[in-house]
């Protein structure tokens, strides 16, 4: 078991492409530190092996860890300096959402799917009334299991030959579902998008989009799915 903690803020040259950092107006970066987007605060590793029958050696590595971070955004560039999806947005209590749906049973839709999110996240839901801070929220723990058979065959003298057949990300094999690196990427990490610009209330008007928060596979590498191999060694 493995137990880790991880800061960075704006001096990382990631600063725009992984995630917003900036708390305000440009420049204001008096606020940008915060969990890394890539740490994973709790890692446990099993392992073990066992003999079978006809002469089979099993050994096999279980890892659980616990999920990256991350942190609501909203599209565009509210603060001028350059950099689209950077700007972390705040948190408005639902009723006092500025909305640019005039609709009152549309605008009420809105401010409860709005109020649904903030529920459902309570990483996010708790910051009520302040532009979040980074990175508060964490995905999902991710899980794989890695198998390997051994038999060893005599050959001559010293010499043997070994069958091994390994298998790669086993629970993935069993369950699609299982086994899998998720995220939160793109326009679902959007919890605001504005739309226009209220001369008279001097307020920026939003609307909610529909896919906040939605978990996505992490990459198509083959690695992250099941996957089986055969191999020969010999012994000389």
């Amino acid at each position: 078991y493995t137990c880790c903690t991880a800061k960075e803020g704006y001096s990382n040259p990631t600063v725009g492409a992984y995630g917003p950092n900036d708390i305000g107006g440009v420049g204001a970066t008096d606020k940008a530190w915060g969990p890394s987007f890539t740490v994973r605060n709790h890692v446990i590793v099993v392992s073990g092996n066992a003999q079978l029958p006809w002469g089979i050696r099993v050994s096999g590595l279980w890892r659980f860890q616990s999920g990256t971070r991350w942190g609501p955004e909203q599209s565009g560039d509210l603060n001028g300096d350059g950099l689209n999806y950077n700007d972390r947005p705040f948190i408005f209590a639902p009723e006092n959402l500025p909305l640019t749906e005039t609709d009152p049973t549309k605008a009420q839709e809105i401010r409860d799917r709005y109020a649904g999110y903030l529920k459902a996240y309570p990483c996010v839901g708790k910051y009520v009334g302040q532009i979040i801070p980074r990175n508060t929220c964490t995905l999902p723990w991710f899980n794989r299991m890695d198998i390997q058979l051994a038999k060893s065959i005599n050959t001559t003298g010293a010499q043997r030959a070994e069958l091994q057949v390994n298998l790669f990300n086993v629970l993935n094999g069993l369950n699609s579902k299982w086994g899998r690196y998720m995220g939160v990427f793109g326009a679902n990490q959007n919890l605001l998008s504005p739309n226009s610009f209220d001369q008279s209330t001097k307020k920026i008007l939003y609307s909610v989009p529909t896919t906040f928060g939605s978990l996505g596979i992490t990459g198509t590498n083959l690695l992250f799915q099941f996957q089986a191999q055969v191999g020969l060694k010999y012994f000389f």
